[in-house]
């Protein structure tokens, strides 16, 4: 028989599907009660638990994860590991785990817990940081996504920090991509825009370019972040370049029909408190679509564009720092091949579920002694 792997989220999202080969059942907090109780997807078992909060206030939420934790605590009996996602949800891992006599695994998605608060942000990091020098330790395994991480979770004295990316899914590098057409060159990007994703002066690095290149045009499209809308369409209204803009949510089967549009993948992510510890899903995406990426170090980007030679750094994110990394890719559709090739060769190898897998059940073997 299977072992039973329980998953804590703090959101009512589909569970990681890094854990096939287990049986799976995911309690997840549905804050608005939005969603459906129960369902079963790709062999996970997803129930729900509707208990009423909101995002980004971290104070508002102890009172309502207490809740969760009350209703959640009956359900787990069953469960031979405890896998919590994000800090938030530790402290009910924890709790259970004690009472259930099962070890907790902590997957750590973020480098820097509440850098996004909205309100008394250097107060929430403090008390992000606190909590995880408090409560990591009593984890029997931490799961984490980058090097930063890594290095963190092992200064604290930990001894079983494994990293598992946040890698995509093998199918993904497995999509056949017909060559683009000559005609035009097209850059852009594909994901959510948020103020700090360098949108803006990717906009202005192609008016620049404009005259050199004239026939290149400007692909963008995913969800905008609430109150950027207005003023990024404002800046797509007076952009020179022919542009297609889809501000909205998409689904993830339809992305190698996005990709398709692109020959460059331009990704100027500024490093902020939130970006810059952050290696983003969507830049192995692009990779494994086989498109060159323009872009920052943030994260372990830089590390994985200097092994791989599959697209340009740009030091800072200004309108003529992006257009100076994309002249010589938009001169020479040979060195976009070349790249776009070796970012598709090297998800295929490295950078897929199928590595993440591999990794998470070493963790779950190890744990269960078997």
């Amino acid at each position: 028989m299977k072992p039973t792997v329980v998953m804590l989220l703090s959101n009512p999202l589909a569970p990681d599907p890094r854990v096939r080969g287990f049986n799976v059942t995911v309690y997840a907090w549905d804050r608005q009660a939005e969603h459906v109780r129960c369902e079963e997807t790709d062999g996970f078992v997803i129930q729900r638990i509707p208990v009423r909060s909101t995002y980004g206030n971290w104070l508002k939420q102890m009172v309502p994860l207490v809740k969760f934790a009350h209703r959640v605590a009956s359900l787990c009996a069953e469960a031979d590991i405890l896998h919590v996602h994000d800090l938030e949800m530790l402290p009910v891992g924890l709790y259970l785990a004690r009472k259930l006599a099962v070890p907790v695994i902590f997957d750590a998605h973020e480098p820097t817990y509440f850098a996004d608060a909205r309100r008394l942000r250097n107060i929430a990091i403090w008390a992000g940081r606190l909590g995880e020098r408090l409560l990591a330790p009593k984890a029997a395994a931490v799961l984490v996504t980058t090097s930063y991480q890594l290095q963190k979770y092992s200064a604290l004295g930990l001894g079983n920090v494994v990293a598992v990316p946040n890698y995509p899914e093998r199918w993904l590098v497995e999509t056949p991509m017909p060559p683009r057409d000559t005609n035009g060159i097209t850059i852009g990007r594909i994901g959510a825009m948020p103020p700090d994703a360098g949108i803006e002066e990717l906009l202005a690095a192609a008016e620049l370019l404009r005259p050199e290149f004239p026939q290149l045009q400007v692909f963008l499209a995913g969800n905008v972040f609430p109150g950027y809308l207005p003023r990024l369409q404002e800046k797509v209204k007076s952009c020179q370049v022919r542009l297609t803009f889809i501000p909205q949510a998409y689904n993830y089967q339809d992305l190698p029909q996005y990709y398709r549009e692109l020959d460059i993948c331009v990704m100027p992510q500024k490093p902020t408190r939130w970006f810059q510890h952050i290696t983003p899903v969507k830049f192995f995406e692009a990779m494994a679509f086989g498109k060159p990426i323009v872009t920052t170090a943030i994260g372990d980007i830089g590390g994985v564009m200097a092994q791989e030679r599959c697209g340009t750094i740009i030091a800072e994110v200004t309108a003529e720092g992006i257009a100076e990394a994309l002249r010589p890719l938009l001169a020479d559709c040979q060195l976009r091949r070349q790249m776009g090739t070796n970012a598709r060769e090297a998800v295929k190898k490295r950078y897929n579920w199928d590595v993440a897998t591999a990794r998470l059940h070493e963790v779950y073997k190890q744990l269960l002694g078997i």
